[in-house]
């Protein structure tokens, strides 16, 4: 084997390497992108993290809304009926008032929201 051979051999075998290594790198690099780019990657992560936050919140205000509504309607069940919301759903629903009750309307508020808190 002459020198060019060899020096020939030595290219060829540093070429392949090269290549092999320049194709491992493209192939992290692939999957590095996706893993963060992609569908499924990390940005998709973080929003759908928002998302669920945002309903999280929304699900504690509904849940805060339902609970306020249950007592609200427990004191009007037959069997423990509360006078005073007795009164004050009747005088909503039939608009009545007695002549000595003064109404305060607080600003910003119509006089129908001024009797729901």
């Amino acid at each position: 084997m002459t020198t060019i051979d060899t020096v020939k051999t030595a290219v060829s075998h540093a070429a392949r390497l090269a290549a092999a290594n320049v194709l491992g790198a493209l192939i992290v690099a692939y999957f590095a992108y996706f893993a963060w780019y992609g569908e499924r990657g990390h940005l998709a992560l973080a929003n759908l993290q928002t998302e669920v936050s945002k309903a999280e919140q929304a699900l504690d205000t509904i849940r805060g809304e339902r609970l306020r509504i249950e007592r609200r309607a427990s004191l009007m069940r037959p069997d423990h009926l509360d006078a005073d919301m007795l009164d004050e759903q009747a005088r909503l629903m039939l608009n009545y008032s007695r002549p000595d009750e003064v109404f305060i309307v607080a600003p910003g508020r119509s006089a129908a929201t001024a009797r729901h808190p």
